[in-house]
């Protein structure tokens, strides 16, 4: 039976990017803010696996990062996919996330050395906090300008988790199904 799986980091939702994410939510339906409790940074989407190779890819994510020591690193800023002026993705940047574009770069190869190619996309080490699912009301551009340079919460990276994400009538809910301590 195949599970819909991604490798992930955890964040934190301190109080600014809880009132970004409430201020998101006011945009009614064209945008919708992730849940405080579901955000992450993705360091890699495998798509659907079966539930037999579960304990191949939490191998590849203990090599990768085998010789990575817990970091920190802070949220910066807020952005959009593909651009500003026309967003499907609103996101908070990450700095100081070097280790993180490491393990990233590790566990491609990794993967790759198990069997499982990647979708090609470089890694850009960010948190997605809203999804944009219509065109957006121009307060949208300005609430992203206003906090181009906003300094959010700080991330300690201690873990790297195999999750699995579940889609019901609620929203997606997120499991973990291995977790890998640095």
């Amino acid at each position: 039976m195949a599970v819909r799986a991604f490798i992930a980091v955890t964040v934190p939702c301190g109080d600014p990017l809880t009132a970004v994410l409430r201020d998101l939510g006011r945009f009614g339906r064209a945008v919708k803010p992730v849940q405080p409790k579901n955000l992450h940074v993705t360091i890699r989407f495998l798509g659907n696996i079966d539930r037999d190779q579960i304990d191949d890819v939490a191998e590849a994510i203990r090599m990768a990062a085998a010789d990575q020591a817990t970091f920190a690193c802070e949220m910066v800023g807020l952005g959009a996919f593909p651009t500003p002026r026309c967003p499907s993705v609103v996101w908070v940047g990450l700095e100081s996330a070097g280790p993180l574009t490491a393990i990233a770069e590790n566990m491609a190869q990794a993967l790759h050395a198990a069997g499982m190619a990647g979708d090609g996309k470089p890694f850009h080490p960010h948190v997605t906090i809203a999804r944009v699912k219509a065109r957006p009301p121009a307060l949208l551009g300005q609430l992203l300008e206003s906090h181009r340079q906003t300094r959010f919460d700080g991330v300690t990276v201690g873990k790297i988790d195999l999750m699995e994400s579940t889609f019901h009538p609620d929203g997606v809910r997120y499991s973990i199904l291995d977790s890998i301590a640095l």
